[in-house]
C-alpha cells in the first residue's frame, strides 16, 4: 500500500475528513459507553492519524493514546494533543498495545480495520484489544459502506474556511477477489500552486458475519449498527459499525 497520503499529504489530510463528520462519530460512540465521560478513563485509538478523534474525546475528560504508522502525521497529532501517549508503529504487530494501560474504550474509525490484511491477523488484533480493555469497555470500528462487486468512482471536492486551499479526490475503487483497490488523486490548489498527488489502498473485503464471529471467539458481545445510528444493520451495501463490548 502506498504510504503517499499519509506522509506527503499529512498537512492537509485534516481537509478531506471534515469536522462535523468527526464530532457526529464521537458523539455516537460517547452515547454508547456506560459513563460518558471520565478524567480517569483512558482511549486507545488504532491507527489514529492526525489526533482529531483523540482531541474531540480529550475534551470530553478523556486520556487519549494513539498508535499510527506515519510519523508524519503523528507530529500533527504530538502538537494538537501534548500530553497524549502516541507511538509510532503497527498495531497488528505482537506486542505493540501492550506499550499502553488498560482503555475504557478502544477506537479504529475511518475503516482502519480494512487495512488489516487478513481475517487471522484481524483475530489477533481483536485478542489484543480485548486484552487491552476494561470489564465492559468498549471497542468500536467501522467499514466502508461500499462493498461493490463491479468498479466504481467518486469525485468530491472540500473547501476550509481557514485556509485558502481547495481540496479535490477522485477516488476510483476496482474489487479484486476479497480486495477492494482504491486509487486515488488529491488535487490541492491555493492562488499559486498546485499539487498532484496520486495514490493506492488495497483494502480488505471482510465479511460481517465472518468478523462478527471472530470478535465472539476473542469474548466480546458484537452488535452491528448501520453506520452510526440506532438502526441495526442488515444488508451488504450499508455501512457496518461494529460495537464490541467486552463483559
Amino acid at each position: 500500500m502506498s504510504q503517499r497520503f499519509y506522509t506527503e499529504l499529512a498537512e492537509f489530510h485534516d481537509l478531506f475528513f471534515p469536522k462535523d463528520r468527526i464530532v457526529g462519530e464521537i458523539a455516537f460512540v460517547r452515547a454508547e459507553l456506560d459513563e460518558l465521560a471520565s478524567p480517569n478513563a483512558t482511549v486507545l485509538e488504532l491507527g489514529c492519524g492526525t489526533g482529531r478523534y483523540l482531541a474531540e474525546l480529550a475534551s470530553c475528560g478523556f486520556v487519549p493514546c494513539g498508535i499510527d504508522l506515519s510519523g508524519a502525521m503523528l507530529r500533527i497529532a504530538r502538537e494538537r494533543l501534548p500530553s497524549a501517549t502516541l507511538i509510532e508503529g503497527d498495531f497488528t504487530a505482537p506486542g505493540v498495545m501492550r506499550c499502553v494501560g488498560p482503555c475504557r474504550l478502544v477506537l479504529a474509525l475511518s475503516v482502519v480495520m480494512m487495512y488489516v490484511p487478513d481475517i487471522t491477523t484481524v483475530q489477533a488484533v481483536c485478542r489484543s484489544v480485548f486484552d487491552r480493555l476494561n470489564p465492559r469497555g468498549l471497542f468500536v470500528f467501522d467499514l466502508w459502506k461500499w462493498r461493490p462487486a463491479t468498479r466504481g468512482s467518486l469525485f468530491r471536492r472540500y473547501n476550509s474556511p481557514g485556509l485558502a486551499t481547495t481540496a479535490t479526490r477522485a477516488i476510483e475503487w476496482i474489487p479484486e477477489g476479497t480486495t477492494l483497490v482504491s486509487r486515488d488523486c488529491f488535487v490541492l490548489e491555493n492562488r499559486d500552486t498546485t499539487h498532484v498527488v496520486f495514490d493506492e489502498h488495497r483494502l480488505a473485503l471482510f465479511d460481517v458475519g465472518e468478523l462478527t464471529e471472530v470478535l465472539s471467539q476473542c469474548g466480546f458481545t458484537v452488535e452491528v449498527r448501520n453506520g452510526f445510528t440506532a438502526e441495526r444493520f442488515k444488508f451488504a451495501d450499508e455501512k457496518p459499525v461494529f460495537l464490541c463490548r467486552r463483559g
